[in-house]
């Protein structure tokens, strides 16, 4: 061990090298706080501690189940706020939100779609997934340039508008589910309360 340094010594000039060159140590414990994600003002959160003391296989596996879920969460909103507007034919006289799949013939539909999404997700995407999350680019949509590319400014927008879609999906559905009014309704029946919270907080922002 003591030939061993004064070995590195004679190589880098220190006995003790340089720590910040081994970053594929196992000594050197996952930072899960330098990822993609972490935006203020909240920064690096994760209150239940799931990330302590684990590796990247296991952050990579999470991170892969937060893109998928924030996924899901973003075309249930959006899904909540189309059905007062719009539905699929033969749909119409099916109750919003929850109700609709406990209703014939939403809740064969809902049957249906949730076996299509099983097939794609088990037998289709798993082979086009290059990173947790990342299913290339199949409709060329950052090649026509309508989107942004696969880089750390949408990776973030993607992770942000996912995270607040699944806090509103879960509010929303819960809403749903005491009131029976859709996301449309919910916010109209709010708009008097907030308006006036606005009128009564406004006057004492900073």
């Amino acid at each position: 061990a003591i030939i061993g340094m004064f070995f590195q010594d004679g190589l880098t000039g220190s006995a003790w090298g340089d720590w910040a060159l081994y970053q594929g140590s196992p000594l050197r414990a996952f930072d899960a706080s330098k990822e993609v994600g972490v935006v203020q003002p909240l920064g690096f959160w994760d209150p239940a501690g799931l990330t302590v003391g684990k590796d990247e296989v296991f952050f990579k596996k999470m991170r892969g189940f937060e893109l998928k879920h924030g996924r899901v969460a973003m075309m249930c909103i959006t899904g909540f706020l189309a059905q007062h507007f719009w539905r699929f034919p033969g749909m119409f006289d099916v109750p919003d939100g929850i109700a609709a799949m406990k209703t014939m013939p939403s809740s064969a539909a809902f049957g249906c779609l949730f076996i299509i999404a099983g097939f794609f997700e088990l037998r289709i995407l798993g082979e086009r997934e290059t990173e947790p999350g990342n299913y290339q680019d199949p409709f060329k949509l950052a090649d026509a340039g309508l989107v942004g590319g696969y880089d750390e400014k949408w990776r973030n927008f993607e992770l942000q508008n996912g995270r607040l879609a699944m806090f509103g999906a879960i509010g929303t559905i819960t809403a749903n589910a005491y009131t029976g009014l859709d996301a449309f309704e919910q916010w109209e029946e709010a708009r008097p309360v907030f308006l006036e919270y606005l009128r009564t907080t406004l006057p004492y922002s900073p």
